[in-house]
């Protein structure tokens, strides 16, 4: 019999498969193309809801740091 634990790891595991189907299939031959892929990846990653992305701009960015700063919420995505 499965626990909780198990079925929570292969659900996870399942997702991470998805996310990795779902941007392989993705086209990223223009910069579009792959700034649309990059936004699929960081929504699935991160489980940031969408309206935070919208408001996310550059100077939000830390490339150094490799993490994202989310404004007004008091949170960072790695």
């Amino acid at each position: 019999m499965a626990t909780d634990r198990t079925i929570e790891s292969r659900q996870a595991g399942a997702r991470r498969l998805t996310n990795a189907v779902v941007l392989r299939a993705m086209p990223n031959e223009t910069p579009i193309d792959k700034r649309n892929r990059d936004l699929i990846a960081f929504l699935s990653l991160t489980s940031a809801r969408a309206e935070a992305v919208a408001s996310i701009r550059l100077h939000h960015v830390d490339v150094a740091g490799r993490f994202v700063d989310q404004p007004g919420a008091g949170r960072a995505y790695p």
